[in-house]
């Protein structure tokens, strides 16, 4: 009977024991899993996220693209000087400067300092303040839409331009990186492309010609974040 006994004890403590082991493991396990959850929470918490503003979007229509010089006015006299364009109607503000080498105009050095805008276009060119020239130097121009925005990088990281992308009106997206330049300035040639980072505090004057017609809305977008204006 004694014997009986003991072994029911035996094989209780036993069953208890084996209970006990499981509830253990059991919780080694779950707090385990907390803690693995908790730390991807933390290392997720812990990637900065990318934020970027834009400012001063809009669209300039009937701007100059391009200018160059047909006449470089060689033993007229000219100087280093300015351009202006006459018989436009609309904004206006075109300007452009030029410099002269040996007593001509420099046809590489025409830099367009603001494209203007017009609902008229300007039907010449010419140079601003230096009397009559002759021979009076020549120009021929472009004209189209310029699509103009400041952005900046206004988060904790330096963002690849090739995970970044442009939105016009909810049109097919363009990705940053195949229109962000080194400046639009030097119209004589199209600028080389910039760099593919876009670092922290970092503001690209992104400048687009020939944009997308009856813009209304921009939007920039990447990793999940989106930034919009108005036009």
């Amino acid at each position: 009977m004694k014997s009986e006994m003991a072994g029911s004890v035996g094989i209780g403590g036993l069953i208890i024991g084996v209970s006990l082991l499981v509830v253990f493991s059991m919780a080694v396990q779950t707090m385990s899993y907390q803690m693995e959850t908790s730390i991807e929470v933390l290392d997720a918490a812990a990637d900065p996220l990318p934020s970027y503003a834009i400012a001063d979007a809009s669209l300039l229509e009937g701007a100059i693209l391009s200018v160059t010089v047909t006449g470089t006015g060689l033993g007229s006299g000219v100087v280093d000087g300015t351009l202006v364009a006459n018989g436009g109607v609309g904004l206006g503000g075109f300007s452009a400067t030029f410099t002269v080498s040996s007593g001509e105009i420099d046809t590489n050095s025409v830099v367009i300092t603001s494209h203007g805008s017009y609902s008229t276009l300007p039907t010449s060119i010419t140079v601003s303040g230096q009397g009559t020239l002759n021979p009076a130097p020549t120009f021929t121009f472009t004209t189209g839409d310029i699509f103009y925005a400041n952005l900046t990088n206004t988060g904790d990281m330096t963002i690849k331009t090739d995970d970044v992308w442009l939105f016009f009106d909810g049109e097919s997206p363009t990705k940053f990186s195949s229109v962000h330049r080194d400046g639009w300035a030097q119209n004589q040639a199209t600028p080389p492309f910039a760099s593919g980072n876009w670092y922290v505090g970092e503001t690209v004057d992104l400048i687009l010609p020939n944009p997308p017609s009856l813009t209304t809305r921009f939007a920039v977008t990447s990793e999940g974040f989106i930034a919009a204006e108005a036009i």
